[in-house]
């Protein structure tokens, strides 16, 4: 197959000219594992192209409102004090914003799905007053777990085998973030 790159033989109506004299991208296509099943949409117009691409993927979902809004993030809040006064800034300056973003920080000792008692010590009464004001929450989780063993999460997910393995056989233990969760397999889901 050739594709030309916007070089002589280029016809900017289709976008689209093969074969050309000019540069161009040689490619090849294999598969190591079966059949390859490729799609070439050709239209008049993108809109063409697009309705077609769409025929065959199904149309997206509109995103919810707040989701194309403005998600402030930043690495820590200390506590309920600091992401209501966040947020109350966000007011004073009239500045639109609809998610607001935890990192570990409002976990208890970096353990996930738990929650600091001391620095957020009402973590639904937070959500509910940004709740309040149109606003998200979203409590940040990376695909580990600490190695703790008083931890519940990762006792269970070491005695049930849901760890990624390393090359010996052995739980993998990553520097800084350890316990990697296959989060693939069903019974992890639940």
């Amino acid at each position: 197959m050739q594709i030309d790159l916007l070089s002589k033989g280029w016809n900017t109506d289709s976008g689209l000219s093969l074969p050309s004299n000019q540069k161009r991208i040689d490619t090849l296509w294999m598969s190591e594992a079966g059949v390859v099943d490729s799609f070439f949409f050709a239209g008049a117009s993108l809109k063409d192209v697009v309705s077609q691409y769409t025929a065959v993927t199904g149309k997206p979902t509109m995103p919810q409102q707040f989701d194309t809004a403005y998600h402030q993030c930043k690495w820590n809040y200390r506590d309920e004090e600091d992401v209501e006064n966040v947020d109350a800034k966000f007011d004073e300056h009239e500045i639109p914003y609809g998610v607001l973003w935890l990192d570990i920080e409002h976990t208890d000792g970096k353990r996930y799905m738990t929650w600091d008692s001391v620095m957020f010590p009402h973590p639904e009464e937070m959500q509910k007053k940004l709740a309040a004001k149109g606003r998200h929450m979203v409590s940040n989780f990376d695909p580990h777990i600490k190695l703790e063993n008083n931890y519940y999460i990762h006792k269970e997910a070491s005695e049930k085998g849901y760890y990624v393995k390393d090359s010996s056989g052995k739980d993998f233990d990553g520097w800084c973030w350890p316990g990697w969760v296959i989060f693939l397999l069903r019974c992890v889901e639940s």
